[in-house]
């Protein structure tokens, strides 16, 4: 077994860093990309998609912070401009985007900032993580997000070391479009930017001597992308100049409204559920970098030497001291993973693909204690990739089956397949109720012609003025029944109950089965 292990260690080594990224990028991508369409869109998905086919059909946006930042918008209508409007781009844009991460991943270590094994774990944990696979699947703005953060701290790392105006330029060029996604993106930002400004007051970090002059290039370089998107392309340009303001009025207004309330703790119980052996070395991570390391000491020493000097020498700056660059990033991590945890952990809207902005520090704090793969650390990251593929495909992959995990929020059921059936089928459809979405996507353009939209319960007559084949109303807002036609009732979306699943929660953990809430839709059809 030993012989084995040793052969193992030395083809290990013996492969270059790009093979082993290459090979993990290829399987991070196709289980990001294989089946895109097993499982209809989610709520806000068909929104965003919605959002998109209007806007390459009727050349139309006008920045809503409800539905976050115009990026997201204008790169899916270029995307159905050149593929067409189908399940398949709609989900196919934010795989091949959260496959990128990886390369991103690799461009840390072409820089020296995390060493060949802890970029490569970092890199096979993040490709096989269930949160990162599931919402690299998903229409939403955090994996894209995700992409243009670690991109910003790639180029903030390649202009300090590569001493490149043109990487300041990337840096400021990838920081607006990330600006231009999501609302938080200034609260990311601002922990990579201080973070440097205090590494350079503490001596362990040096910019170009040209920095002040790259950083008005970078700035503005930002305001001008930003302007573009938020105008809508110039065609409202007073969008540009009110969006914080009406971004910060708006959150804020959700934040006290408490509508998806949890506690600070949240995320934590997600990270549990789904990343425990991420979460769990983690924390080993932390404990030997401050007690074997002492690497606290060191940044308390720091700290200590920066106050001195300014009270003795009243300088503002300590003298530069070549830093390990690992330590430093690793440093950087742990600032990054709880600020990150005390932001979301505060903002009232919990929701779940929030926690991959989280999950990216923490992985790359995990590798940090496995990267001397050791043979006992080597079976440690065979166990933790090994649990990670087993959630992985249970969220990813079950076919076409409703399930009942946290992760997905409130997904459309797959029972929609067996009402869009008797909708394709029909002649004439009404809609009597406040519950539709994602209908409006999957019968966009001429489809909806055929469908009348009343959006919540009419009189009867109403109803059978048009005389529908099918009429779909809410199940708390219907009709006992209708003359000459059957009823039936169909799951519309659901969710994980905690209230349905409190009593029963070591049976769900390892069944994940159980009740599920969920809203309801009564179909008529006509006997």
């Amino acid at each position: 077994m030993s012989t084995f292990i040793t052969k193992i260690k030395e083809r290990y080594n013996n492969t270059s860093a790009e093979k082993l990224f290459l090979a993990i990028f290829v399987v991070g991508l196709l289980v990001r990309v294989l089946f895109p369409e097993l499982k209809l869109l989610h709520h806000d998905e068909a929104i965003h998609a919605w959002f998109s086919y209007e806007l390459l059909t009727l050349g139309t946006y006008l920045y809503d912070p409800m539905y976050h930042g115009p990026l997201l918008y204008y790169l899916m209508s270029t995307a159905f401009s050149i593929f067409g409007d189908s399940d398949a781009v709609v989900r196919l844009v934010p795989a091949i985007t959260g496959a990128l991460l990886i390369p991103a991943i690799y461009a840390l270590y072409k820089l020296d900032y995390v060493s060949k094994n802890q970029a490569v774990i970092v890199a096979l944990f993040f490709a096989l993580s269930p949160n990162m696979v599931y919402y690299s699947r998903f229409l939403r703005h955090d994996i894209f997000q995700l992409l243009l953060t670690l991109l910003v701290l790639v180029f903030i790392f390649a202009y300090i070391e590569r001493k490149k105006w043109y990487f300041a330029l990337f840096a400021g060029i990838c920081g607006a479009l990330a600006l231009c996604l999501k609302e938080e993106v200034p609260a990311i930002l601002f922990i990579f930017v201080s973070f440097c400004i205090v590494a350079w007051l503490l001596g362990k970090m040096e910019f170009p001597k040209t920095w002040t002059r790259d950083l008005v290039i970078a700035v503005f370089a930002a305001v001008a992308v930003g302007f573009v998107f938020y105008s809508s392309f110039f065609a409202y340009p007073d969008a540009f100049f009110g969006a914080a303001q009406s971004a910060l009025d708006h959150w804020f207004a959700m934040h006290d409204e408490c509508r998806l309330c949890g506690p600070p703790y949240w995320y934590v119980l997600l990270l549990i559920l789904y990343e425990l052996p991420i979460a769990i070395v983690g924390i080993a991570s932390v404990l030997i970098w401050v007690f074997r390391k002492e690497g606290l000491l060191r940044v308390i020493k720091a700290g200590t030497d920066y106050v001195n000097g300014i009270v003795e020498r009243c300088e503002f700056r300590l003298p530069y001291h070549p830093f390990d660059r690992k330590e430093l990033f690793f440093i950087l991590c742990l600032y990054w993973l709880f600020g990150t945890m005390a932001m979301y952990g505060y903002i009232g809207e919990k929701v779940p693909w929030l926690l991959i902005h989280q999950l990216l520090p923490l992985i790359f704090v995990a590798a940090y204690a496995l990267q001397d793969l050791s043979l006992k650390k080597a079976i440690i990251t065979a166990f933790c990739t090994l649990y990670l593929v087993v959630l992985m495909v249970h969220v990813t992959f079950i076919p076409v089956a409703d399930i009942n995990e946290p992760i997905v929020q409130v997904q459309n059921s797959e029972q929609l397949r067996d009402v869009m059936a008797l909708i394709d089928a029909a002649d004439r459809v009404a809609i009597a109720s406040s519950s539709y979405w994602p209908l409006p996507w999957y019968y966009r353009g001429d489809r909806w012609n055929k469908i009348d939209f009343y959006g919540d319960m009419v009189p009867e007559s109403q109803l059978y003025a048009s005389d529908p084949d099918v009429i779909i109303t809410h199940d708390a807002r219907s009709y006992p029944w209708l003359e000459g036609y059957t009823k039936e009732t169909y799951r519309l979306s659901y969710w994980f109950s905690w209230y349905e699943n409190k009593d029963r929660l070591l049976k769900w953990f390892f069944l994940r089965d159980g009740p599920m809430g969920s809203v309801n839709i009564e179909v008529f059809t006509r006997a």
